[in-house]
């Protein structure tokens, strides 16, 4: 199974949120940190079959968090959160995924 991951530095306020295999988040978690200038961390992560469809949702719904305190632009799955969308993630993971399973199934 997949899981959706939160990544990132609560010192700069900058995360990446994006998918990878259960097994494989400690490595993907090194390979984002050789290209990060800041020391960063597991946040969170969330195992579901969906993982893709929710983490797509997800990007959509944090479209306006896509530049940093600087009004500089975020590239690729990086966005500027606050602390309560942090501390929220389980909750919005949840809420997707189970609106994306009664869509699904009409």
């Amino acid at each position: 199974m997949n899981c959706i991951y939160l990544i990132g530095s609560k010192e700069t306020s900058l995360y990446k949120i994006g998918v990878t295999d259960n097994k494989g988040i400690q490595i993907r978690l090194l390979n984002i940190q050789v290209g990060c200038p800041y020391k960063i961390e597991i946040i969170d992560s969330f195992s579901t079959p969906y993982a893709y469809e929710v983490e797509g949702i997800i990007h959509r719904s944090l479209s306006s968090n896509k530049e940093d305190a600087n009004g500089v632009p975020l590239r690729g799955e990086w966005f500027y959160l606050g602390l309560e969308e942090v501390y929220g993630f389980q909750e919005k993971c949840l809420f997707n995924e189970s609106n994306y399973k009664i869509v699904k199934d009409l």
